[in-house]
């Protein structure tokens, strides 16, 4: 009897890991749940889209928390992260081309365009911190865990700023 309960429980404890395990074949074929962010010969970066959580919503500043996939086919393995994803928008595309085209409107275009390319170099105005960090194997099975980063400036023009990128364009209908 005691040998059935401790089975049982034991049973019931695997369950959630079990549901959580994600699998190649699982992210190809539910693009309405996961979007296909960035393809490339080395991997591809799925978001899931119902994971996408506001939890910071105080102007300028957003936080946003969403699972990132990223199938990495040289090590035949998917890495799932949970992402916060911190957003300035006083250091927003269109924040930063508002100030300064007003505040340089003599220059010419290029030189407005070349202003503001400088100034995302400088800072876009997103960062992002990981909670978790776990790898499976393409059939789905647990293969480890890693570790996360912490307060990660995010440089533009990168595959993690088109990702922060398109997170908050799926959550706030509008891009950063």
């Amino acid at each position: 009897k005691m040998k059935r309960m401790i089975t049982l429980l034991f049973m019931l404890l695997l369950i959630p890991l079990s549901c959580s395990a994600i699998s190649l074949e699982e992210l190809q074929s539910n693009p309405e749940q996961y979007e296909k962010i960035i393809e490339a010969p080395s991997g591809t970066i799925y978001l899931e889209l119902n994971s996408i959580k506001s939890l910071r919503n105080s102007p300028p500043y957003y936080t946003l928390e969403a699972k990132v996939y990223s199938v990495l086919y040289d090590t035949v393995a998917i890495a799932e992260v949970t992402r916060f994803f911190n957003y300035d928008e006083n250091r927003s595309t269109s924040s930063l081309a508002k100030k300064i085209v007003q505040e340089n409107s003599k220059k010419s275009f290029s030189e407005r365009n070349n202003m503001l390319l400088t100034e995302l170099e400088k800072d876009c105005g997103m960062s992002y911190s990981d909670e978790t960090v776990k790898y499976y194997k393409f059939n789905g099975e647990l293969a480890g865990t890693g570790t996360p980063l912490y307060s990660q400036k995010i440089k533009y023009n990168t595959n993690i700023a088109f990702v922060a990128i398109c997170t908050f364009k799926q959550y706030y209908k509008h891009y950063f």
